[in-house]
């Protein structure tokens, strides 16, 4: 369940997330401030005298089905585990994603740095401590499930202007942080405005036997197809296409130093993928 938690002013955006209490156990998949955190916590790691685990352990109970709202269980379970979770690693997450300006072009979002945390008791039982089981990463799937994908699974017009994703701003995303972005500006040109519309992780499959698809490509495909064969009008073209948006692949290792900046290889060493395309924006009243 998606929410968004604000510590210091920040925003903690929590995307997905897992509670169980016969296995005594539960994880929150979020973003600080341009990082992607997973925190795991299991009973077994930190014991049931601990003060953690008797707020947490409440906050992990299930219900039967239809006892309470999604509102209800937001507001008294979901929102205060997040919130649980996400101050005690705190110290961790200030450390590793300090408060700085972040997810400003869409190649932040792109390329979003991963770790995996854990909590786990003290070495005396008395407090809980984060450990760091595995990041800096750098996964080819990107924030709010974006994927770049192969430049030679569309048919790109020769004449398609194209935008790199380090030269267009996200604009708006502060209106609700839930939202993948939308909205995006040109840094090099003219601060024309676009909507963009994202490459996904989209794969899914109709029934056993139903061909694998994936309908963010399928979309980008018919809007390159209409504007192959649209023709050359002012009423037409509000509706075509403005660019294409290319970025960069990530390191081969998938790699970061320590300090979770992403070491720069030459550009010409990586293939250039598609990201999306750029639409004409159209201000909703």
């Amino acid at each position: 369940m998606s929410a968004v938690r604000f510590f210091d002013n920040i925003p903690h955006i929590v995307r997905y997330g897992m509670h169980d209490d016969k296995g005594d156990r539960s994880w929150i998949w979020f973003w600080r401030c341009g990082v992607r955190f997973t925190i795991h916590a299991d009973g077994k790691d930190f014991g049931d005298n601990t003060d953690f685990y008797n707020q947490w352990k409440p906050l992990i109970r299930e219900h039967p089905k239809g006892k309470q709202s999604m509102a209800q269980f937001a507001e008294t379970q979901w929102h205060p585990l997040c919130d649980l979770v996400i101050s005690t690693a705190m110290s961790t997450l200030q450390r590793l994603a300090p408060d700085r300006e972040y997810l400003m072009t869409l190649r932040d979002y792109l390329h979003t740095p991963v770790y995996r945390l854990r909590l786990i008791a003290s070495e005396d039982r008395t407090s809980i401590e984060t450990k760091i089981e595995e990041g800096p990463t750098y996964p080819e799937v990107g924030a709010y499930d974006m994927k770049p994908v192969s430049r030679a699974a569309f048919l790109l017009p020769e004449d398609l202007p194209i935008f790199q994703s380090s030269e267009l701003r996200v604009l708006g995303m502060d209106i609700d942080w839930r939202q993948r972005p939308a909205k995006v500006c040109s840094t090099s040109e003219d601060d024309r405005v676009f909507s963009f519309l994202a490459c996904e992780q989209d794969v899914r499959r109709g029934g056993r036997d139903a061909p694998v698809v994936n309908y963010s490509i399928d979309h980008i495909r018919s809007r390159l197809e209409k504007l192959r064969t649209m023709a050359a009008c002012e009423a037409e073209e509000a509706e075509g296409v403005c660019g294409v948006v290319m970025d960069y692949s990530p390191l081969v290792s998938g790699t970061a130093s320590q300090d979770g900046e992403q070491t720069d290889e030459a550009d010409g060493s990586r293939e250039q993928r598609v990201a999306g395309l750029l639409l004409p924006w159209v201000e909703k009243e």
